[in-house]
């Protein structure tokens, strides 16, 4: 059920769309702003991932990195998550990233948007 033309609602989740998925061609990525949060998102052979854009080992934007299959490695020091989880696949964070649930919609890409539920109207 959509609520305008950028919500929809899903198994009750909220998802906000952000941007067409041609906009970000394969092997790329780009940064979006989404209710306060800086998210990088990437396209993995077609496949959108959406993570916090801040490393959280020392603040680098993720949306630099470097892409290699479904890990994203920071520029600024190197450290290197997965893009599904955004669990830290080395010694050099000991944090995890915040990862998004991403769903493509009628040719747009839509993040989750965490902790949300619809407003139910009376």
């Amino acid at each position: 059920m959509a609520v305008d033309d950028h919500t929809i609602f899903d198994a009750g989740e909220r998802f906000v769309a952000v941007c067409g998925t041609g906009e970000v061609p394969p092997g790329g990525s780009r940064l979006v702003h989404l209710e306060g949060r800086e998210i990088a998102l990437f396209n993995v052979e077609g496949t959108f991932y959406a993570i916090e854009n801040l490393c959280p080992h020392s603040g680098g934007p993720l949306v630099e990195g470097t892409l290699d299959g479904t890990r994203i490695i920071c520029s600024w020091h190197y450290a290197t998550f997965d893009l599904g989880t955004g669990e830290s696949l080395d010694s050099i964070s000991r944090w995890d990233a915040d990862t998004f649930p991403v769903k493509v919609r009628e040719g747009r890409v839509c993040i989750g948007v965490p902790n949300a539920s619809p407003e139910v109207s009376s």
